[in-house]
């Protein structure tokens, strides 16, 4: 039975979204920032946590992405995280759109 740990999606998240687009200009649109509304990941009814997904256009993919990494669903982690930063890449522009597109490229290695 997979196991999901409190830090570990806060930490994959954090290093996928935090600090992705040094010196973006203000034109620049992130379909990956806004506000939030809670969702619950839950791997089982003993193991289940919150995590803060954006209400935006990419709500849907974000949700499926905390729930392949919150639960160490390996074999979804590849599916997951293509539609998840695809989704943010084709919604937001310029510079934030720049550091999605690599994200995506990045998911290659849960081939």
């Amino acid at each position: 039975m997979a196991r999901i740990f409190p830090w570990s999606l806060v930490a994959v998240l954090s290093l996928f979204l935090l600090g992705l687009v040094p010196n973006a200009s203000a034109a620049d649109r992130d379909a990956g920032s806004g506000p939030t509304s809670s969702y619950l990941v839950s791997c089982s009814p003993q193991v289940q946590k919150e995590v803060p997904i954006v209400r935006g256009p990419c709500a849907r993919e974000q949700k499926a992405f905390a729930d392949a990494f919150g639960c160490n669903r390996v074999n979804e982690f590849y599916s997951a995280c293509r539609a998840f930063f695809g989704c943010l890449a084709n919604n937001s522009s310029g510079r934030y759109a720049q550091a999605y597109r690599s994200k995506v490229s990045q998911c290659n290695q849960y081939r």
